[in-house]
């Protein structure tokens, strides 16, 4: 099958449109499930995708998201302590406060939070 039709399937069957979107798997289907794998023998190559499956992915993987996040970086400023964070999870761990309650500070959808303003550093 080509890689191109490989896509279009895959595509297909995202989200809503996968027949197991939004469903659990009930214990006694995981216990059966696990009956029949027990034993099985795998391919070294299918051992190989499931030992980078388990692991969060390639090393190439982890390393594209990471440059991915440090691109989307952006400082943030503390109006009352005057201190310039590098990134808003940096101003998170320091201060106790969410990440998601400092951007909106920023964006101006939310005045403080943990009694802080909060603004983008220019």
């Amino acid at each position: 099958m080509s890689e191109e039709a490989r896509e279009k399937i895959r595509v297909s069957k995202l989200g809503e449109k996968n027949p197991m979107f939004g469903r659990t798997i009930s214990e006694e289907h995981r216990r059966k499930l696990s009956e029949l794998y027990k034993g099985k023998k795998f391919s070294e190559e299918r051992r190989e995708h499931m030992r980078i499956a388990q692991s969060n992915g390639s090393e190439e993987t982890r390393k594209r998201m990471s440059d991915a996040h440090e691109k989307d970086k952006v400082s943030v400023v503390c109006v009352e302590t005057g201190v310039t964070y590098s990134c808003v999870s940096e101003a998170s761990r320091a201060t106790k406060c969410s990440t998601s309650n400092i951007v909106a500070c920023c964006k101006g959808r939310r005045k403080t939070t943990g009694g802080y303003h909060w603004e983008y550093a220019a």
